[in-house]
């Protein structure tokens, strides 16, 4: 119920900025309401009540379905993040922090179990950080920062470079591997198929921390601010939905 709270307060925030211009559109509709015959009032009233009511019966039903789809997602979040000694609430706002906002509590929760299962991550600040590559790197390629950090645990996980290189995220595998048998006292070929991984792993966050120097402070642009409204609505939908499920 607080984590509904303080959802609504921040929708609220949102929705606040908008009620000027509502209030203007509704007073332009009263002017107009004033020229037109009282049988065309009626009738534009009865439209407007249909389309309020197709409106709700939207919300009802989306809120419930993403409500019933989190469950899972929710439930493998928190057993995935157990097994790792991790904190599923900390490392849940540490990601939504690292967003900015703009990727909901779902997207966030099934990203961190894709990471976990692909041996990608074992604690909250390399999930953070790989965020914040996929941050710059989706700004920087024209992606959302779900798809470009999509795209990172996926490369990651399989160990393919091509993947990565869809993001611009270009590294030398075999100068990597090297490196990284040096760090360890191993050669490249006592290296396993998990140590090649870690190289991997090593090389790009090494060369995403880089550029995330050279960017500066985090900040939205237009289409990250219509992704921070839009996740907003989604996460207040789900938590309303999950609060009805006992009921439905």
């Amino acid at each position: 119920m607080e984590r509904l709270q303080k959802q609504m307060q921040s929708a609220g925030q949102v929705v606040q900025g908008m009620m000027g211009g509502i209030s203007s559109y509704a007073q332009g509709i009263k002017n107009s309401l004033s020229t037109i015959s009282f049988s065309a009032t009626i009738q534009a009233a009865k439209e407007l009540w249909n389309t309020f009511s197709n409106i709700t019966k939207e919300i009802w039903n989306s809120t419930g379905a993403l409500a019933a789809a989190i469950e899972p997602i929710e439930n493998s979040y928190k057993r995935l993040s157990a097994q790792a000694g991790i904190s599923s609430d900390a490392m849940l706002s540490a990601m939504k922090k690292a967003s900015l906002g703009t990727v909901s509590e779902f997207n966030l929760m099934s990203a961190a179990n894709k990471a976990y299962s692909l041996g990608v991550i074992s604690n909250t600040d390399q999930m953070t950080t790989l965020m914040e590559i996929a941050r710059v790197k989706g700004q920087a390629m024209g992606r959302t920062m779900n798809e470009a950090l999509d795209d990172i645990v996926t490369g990651l996980g399989r160990g393919s470079a091509m993947i990565l290189d869809n993001l611009g995220i270009v590294v030398n595998q075999t100068e990597a591997q090297k490196a990284y048998a040096d760090s360890i006292g191993k050669t490249v070929e006592q290296l396993s198929e998990r140590e090649k991984k870690q190289a991997l792993i090593n090389a790009v966050v090494t060369q995403g921390k880089t550029e995330l120097e050279n960017a500066g402070n985090a900040t939205l642009d237009f289409a990250g601010k219509q992704a921070k409204l839009a996740t907003t609505f989604e996460d207040l939908g789900t938590l309303f939905g999950k609060s009805l499920l006992p009921s439905i």
